[in-house]
């Protein structure tokens, strides 16, 4: 969708903020970062058919060295 202004946008303050809070991170302006999300099992009446929702953290950890080794911030 070449041209065409994205759906979503930052305010300009809201910008600034982010910029700010990745910079007190050690996140360089030009660098690439992922933020890892994983779900682990919750309490909840409706988790017996929401468990394939759940994963462990300790298994993104080989990815998240690949990608620090690369020189990126995860």
């Amino acid at each position: 969708m070449a041209g065409r202004p994205p759906i979503l946008a930052l305010r300009a303050e809201d910008e600034a903020w982010a910029k700010a809070a990745l910079d007190e991170l050690g996140v360089k302006a030009d660098q690439w970062f992922v933020c890892i999300h994983v779900r682990e099992g919750i309490l909840a009446l409706n988790e017996s058919i929401q468990s394939h929702r759940n994963a462990d953290i300790a298994m993104t950890i080989p990815a998240m060295k690949e990608m620090v080794h690369r020189g990126e911030c995860v």
